[in-house]
């Protein structure tokens, strides 16, 4: 009986759970190599656990950035809501075992995590950008902010997992 009540409760969960469809993205700003960070490519993956995704993205660095935060704004194209999400950027140079600053021409790859509880199903538009000394709650989707060091916008599709 335990088993089957486990066997239900994963069922209900994975019924609800929700997964990416789709990603683009492009580069923003006047110029890349104006940038600390060059990025190179996004990527948006699920989560084993289904009930997240990582968002990665590749790069160089360009110039030496002491601190700053990488920054995830993700605006729903219907209604326009946004969700807010903030890494620490030495956090994630330090993960991958580079100090801070990061040396010119160091390769990175930061990886962030979206908890399924942040997402409603729905297309939205992602900006994902670097910066330093900067409110994100301030952040309105649009404006790329002087203390920018990457840019990229995307847009991506969640959708809900069906049985």
């Amino acid at each position: 009986m335990k088993f089957l009540s486990t066997a239900l409760l994963a069922l209900q969960a994975a019924a609800i759970a929700v997964t990416a469809t789709s990603i683009t993205y492009t580069p923003c700003g006047d110029s890349q190599d104006g940038h600390a960070f060059r990025i190179t490519s996004m990527t948006l993956t699920d989560g084993l656990d289904r009930k997240s995704w990582f968002v990665t993205i590749f790069g160089s660095v360009n110039k030496p950035v002491e601190e700053g935060s990488i920054n995830i704004y993700l605006q729903r194209k219907d209604t326009g809501t946004g969700v807010y999400l903030k890494y620490d950027l030495c956090d994630a140079l330090s993960s991958m075992r580079l100090s801070c600053p990061a040396p010119q021409g160091s390769r990175i790859a930061f990886m962030r995590r979206i908890e399924a509880g942040d997402i409603e199903p729905g297309e939205y538009t992602m900006s994902l950008f670097g910066s330093t000394g900067h409110d994100i709650s301030k952040y309105d989707g649009q404006t790329v902010v002087p203390e920018t060091v990457f840019c990229v916008n995307g847009d991506v599709k969640f959708s809900s997992l069906r049985l």
